[in-house]
């Protein structure tokens, strides 16, 4: 458990502080130094953490800054608060022990002081009683049972008297019964605001939490608050180059910097990963050092080659989870919606445009229901690589990286003769020699913009 304190340690920079650019670029762990301001997704996130009773449903594409953002409010807001990351298989018991362990780390200290052990004898006879049964719990090493002292309301209770908030990073890796019984839990915590205003659960995870959690559980429709994180507009990944940029002492170039944003495609964590990439590539490691300080659009180029390379495998991976049939068909609906939606560009396209791109071509796929692939290609199972604009109406690839794994495989498959129902693995050096002339002709088409926008203001 981190205090306010130590987060004001870690984040301000004493004087002669010589920032690394692993302190800068952040693209695994909540930015600390490149902070963002979100405007009003951000006021509505502390308009609910000063509310009383109200729970908060945070909710958004991985990546797009939700850690970053609540972990930023929390400091600002709580003197304290605790992390339980949900991964696939826990049960709703083992997060319940994880909350309780991780409460232990203050209590104990908390015990420690004269002062709040003579006010409150009964909380600390209370919390031995819990921290025998804890011991009990992991003795038993049974992710279904636990001691009856280890309950929700005595969580929500321990949390409140010492007005700590809890998180729940990852809600939606949780099978649908203990999603069903955290949600019973929230429910506990807004009941027992009477007692303790400030107690706050917080799900954080992807797209349809929100929904998933006032399903479960209809009682709580109107008493949490449900804040959707959205990809970041161009202007805030500027803001997170111009930041970074600022406090390194470096400038990129325009055509590296306006390429950056492009490929970023609204995520933070990938703007964080090539602005990373494109430092090292140019032998930056921190804010003072002799040579060049200006990250030319070769230093761009190199950070996109390795970023590719790195997560090659797992691009791939998403795509094959994505078109994967569970039997054999004589045709594969998935991939045909990706083929003719890459064919549309980073924006994307209505499901009126595909169907008709489809129907043209005469590809043969379940065209007639289109929008049940459209709505499965948007989930993690199937690797989430569609999301929707709802201000244009129009469904794209989430992720720059996995559209042109798109393109590429496409295109070297079609260059195939034979049957394109055969197998075909597009291999790392031919999806990077595509990625390398898609950065090129990116980098060219920036330049050429910013060199007539200066024209027209001479």
């Amino acid at each position: 458990m981190i205090t306010k304190l130590e987060w004001k340690g870690m984040t301000d920079a004493a004087v002669g502080y010589k920032y690394s650019i692993f302190d800068v670029f952040t693209p695994t762990t909540p930015a600390k130094e490149t902070f963002v301001e979100r405007g009003n997704v951000q006021d509505l996130l502390v308009d609910a953490f000063k509310t009383p009773g109200k729970q908060i449903i945070v909710y958004g594409h991985s990546g797009s800054g939700k850690s970053t953002l609540i972990e930023r409010k929390l400091f600002e807001l709580y003197e304290k608060h605790i992390t339980t990351a949900c991964m696939r298989g826990m049960t709703f018991e083992s997060v319940l022990l994880d909350a309780f362990d991780q409460l232990d780390l203050y209590y104990e200290s908390l015990m420690k002081q004269s002062s709040v052990v003579s006010a409150n004898a009964e909380l600390r006879s209370q919390w031995a009683t819990i921290a025998a049964a804890k011991s009990k719990a992991h003795e038993l090493q049974n992710s279904r049972l636990l001691p009856p002292q280890l309950t929700a309301q005595s969580l929500a209770r321990f949390l409140g008297e010492v007005k700590a908030c809890w998180v729940l990073e990852d809600f939606h890796k949780l099978e649908e019964p203990e999603k069903i019984r955290l949600a019973q839990a929230m429910k506990m915590f807004m009941d027992m605001a009477r007692h303790y205003p400030e107690l706050k659960a917080v799900a954080v995870g992807a797209v349809a939490t929100a929904r998933e959690v006032v399903q479960y559980d209809q009682e709580m429709r109107g008493r949490v608050s449900e804040i959707e994180v959205p990809l970041m507009t161009d202007a805030e990944l500027k803001e997170i180059i111009r930041i970074g940029a600022s406090k390194l002492n470096i400038e990129f170039s325009k055509g590296a910097s306006a390429s950056i944003v492009l490929f970023s495609n609204g995520l933070a964590s990938t703007c964080h990963q090539l602005c990373l990439n494109a430092c090292i590539a140019h032998g930056i490691e921190s804010e003072r050092g002799d040579g060049d300080r200006r990250l030319s659009d070769e230093s761009f180029k190199r950070s996109i080659t390795m970023y590719a390379e790195s997560a090659s495998d797992s691009i791939r991976q998403r795509f094959e989870k994505a078109t994967k049939v569970k039997r054999r068909s004589k045709f594969n609906t998935y991939e045909v919606v990706l083929r003719h939606l890459s064919k549309f560009g980073p924006d994307g396209t209505t499901i009126g445009e595909l169907t008709r791109s489809i129907s043209e071509d005469g590809d043969d796929c379940d065209i007639n229901n289109l929008g049940r692939y459209i709505a499965l290609l948007q989930q993690q199972e199937r690797g989430g690589v569609l999301s929707f604009n709802a201000d244009s109406g129009k469904y794209f690839v989430s992720d720059p990286f996995v559209m042109s794994y798109m393109q590429a495989y496409f295109e070297s498959r079609s260059n195939r003769q034979g049957d394109l129902g055969d197998t075909f693995v597009l291999d790392n050096e031919r999806f990077a020699r595509f990625i390398t002339d898609r950065v090129l002709k990116s980098i060219l088409e920036q330049n050429d913009t910013a060199t007539s926008m200066t024209a027209l203001h001479l």
